[in-house]
């Protein structure tokens, strides 16, 4: 059964690629559509997480194409923003969104200090591996330092960081939570952002760079400094995508750790080569993964009469079947090239 689902795929692939951009768009629209009719509230949460995974991939997608490392420390950037909204609403009894400046600031410290810890190994032309090792170091040390910080801001400050969500704090629009509104929004002026920031001087610069390296260095682009700049990047969107975490879910200082698989999948099913394929990554695992699971336990419930929360509690296999499958199918994803 599985090589006739598999040579499906193959025989579907040699229609061409736009068709099937296409057929999955379309697909994915029909299915968006008639969701919203049955499940609205898990289509708003769909569309929450979606956005989430987008500001989160987008880090991950420029830190490869950049270094070509997979990066394990990109949970840190993430958990900088949770802490930084935990420790702003609680302190201060006001909005999360507040502590986005701070998160962005943070992040990006962050991202830049792992950029430069990984140069002399870069410079060296060390291996991927090794890089990713150094990244999952980096990683190690930072959930730490911030579970530290945890410990001390509980007892100076009564905050909780674990186990806690910010819901209570969040703003209402229009009698919603304004998570509903904002976070779709935050994705959409990210990348916005970028797609403009990618067509000026220095977006030009940083995407020759990426392009082809030794060219560039030519042309007497620097590309270290286009390398930092995109790293930084990274941890700004990794740290807007944190402050939103903790309205979502139960968070705690190494929840970015914890979703790291998600955010390698929604990278890797759009195409880690592409940096709009963060795009479409992003929000197709985050409807696969929300809207995909209620309905996949829904439907289990009402053939065999299975609990649905015996499901829905295997929610965590989904990025790594969505690993695989692309792997097998796809490894360049949807957009790779």
């Amino acid at each position: 059964m599985f090589c006739c689902i598999f040579k499906l795929f193959k025989s579907w692939f040699s229609l061409g690629f736009m068709k099937i951009i296409y057929l999955v768009g379309g697909v994915f629209a029909a299915w968006v559509a008639v969701s919203w009719r049955f499940w609205p509230r898990e289509v708003a949460d769909a569309v929450v997480y979606a956005s989430i995974l987008v500001l989160a991939s987008i880090g991950l997608t420029l830190a490869y194409l950049t270094t070509k490392v997979p990066n394990f420390a990109h949970g840190v950037f993430i958990n900088i923003g949770v802490v930084s909204a935990l420790s702003v609403a609680q302190i201060y009894k006001t909005a999360p969104y507040v502590a986005l400046p701070l998160a962005v600031a943070l992040s990006t410290a962050a991202a830049l200090g792992l950029y430069f810890f990984l140069l002399p190994l870069y410079r060296r032309q060390s291996s991927p591996e090794v890089m990713m090792m150094a990244t999952m170091a980096y990683n190690i040390v930072f959930i730490g330092v911030l579970n530290a910080y945890a410990d001390w801001a509980g007892r100076a400050y009564g905050i909780f960081t674990r186990g806690i969500t910010l819901m209570p704090y969040d703003v209402s629009i229009g009698g919603q939570p304004g998570v509903y509104l904002l976070a779709p929004l935050a994705a959409v002026a990210t990348s916005a952002a970028l797609h403009l920031f990618l067509k000026t001087k220095v977006g030009a610069a940083l995407r020759a760079a990426v392009e082809n390296e030794e060219l560039a260095r030519s042309l007497g682009i620097n590309v270290e400094r286009m390398y930092a700049i995109a790293w930084a990047i990274a941890g700004a969107v990794a740290g807007i995508a944190g402050v939103f975490l903790p309205l979502y879910i139960e968070a705690t200082p190494d929840v970015g750790w914890l979703l790291l698989a998600s955010f390698f999948a929604a990278s890797i099913v759009g195409g880690l080569s592409n940096i709009y394929g963060a795009l479409a990554g992003g929000v197709l695992m985050g409807f696969v993964e929300v809207l995909g699971t209620v309905q996949f336990a829904s439907l289990l419930y009402l053939l065999f009469g299975i609990p649905q929360y015996q499901v829905t509690a295997y929610r965590p296999l989904v990025p790594l079947l969505a690993i695989a499958v692309t792997l097998l199918i796809s490894p360049r994803g949807l957009l790779g090239r």
